[in-house]
């Protein structure tokens, strides 16, 4: 373990995930970095916090290289690589955004058959939207940022 004889642990969560953590001035900052930082303070344990790409943060916890990550969805393959807390940091709730007049009716994965799909790359939706990915019922297309996603569909 990476924390032993070390002087600050080192936390990891993915960047630009605004409310929960993005940089501003440089320095993190998000509603899931203030817990992180209040939970240094309360612990005594020196905490840094990185924000990097989510391949980048699924990485460092694998190997070691971070002690910890947050705002990482569990996923059956992650839980083999990491231990998740039982209750989570914040709970999230996806939303899907079509051009005005195109709109469709939306109940479950089904009504997503044939679509062009924009969602942050490496975030996990659920296990049924990955399967529909992998079976190519449904085309996603990974952005960096929210906003491309936005842009991809005004054009």
């Amino acid at each position: 373990m990476r924390a032993q004889g070390q002087e600050q642990l080192v936390f990891v969560t993915v960047e630009n995930f605004p409310p929960y953590a993005w940089l501003q001035n440089e320095e993190p900052t998000g509603i899931d970095v203030e817990i992180i930082q209040q939970l240094s303070e309360r612990s005594g344990l020196p905490i840094s916090i990185e924000l990097l790409p989510t391949k980048r943060v699924i990485f460092m916890t694998k190997t070691g290289e971070a002690d910890a990550a947050f705002a990482a969805f569990k996923t059956p393959g992650r839980e083999t690589i990491a231990h998740f807390a039982d209750t989570p940091l914040h709970y999230s709730t996806y939303q899907i955004f079509v051009r005005k007049g195109d709109d469709f009716p939306f109940s479950n994965i089904d009504d997503l058959k044939g679509k062009i799909i924009g969602k942050n790359r490496g975030f996990h939706i659920s296990e049924e939207f990955s399967q529909a990915e992998t079976d190519k019922l449904i085309e996603v297309v990974e952005v960096g940022q929210m906003e491309q996603s936005i842009q991809m569909l005004n054009r």
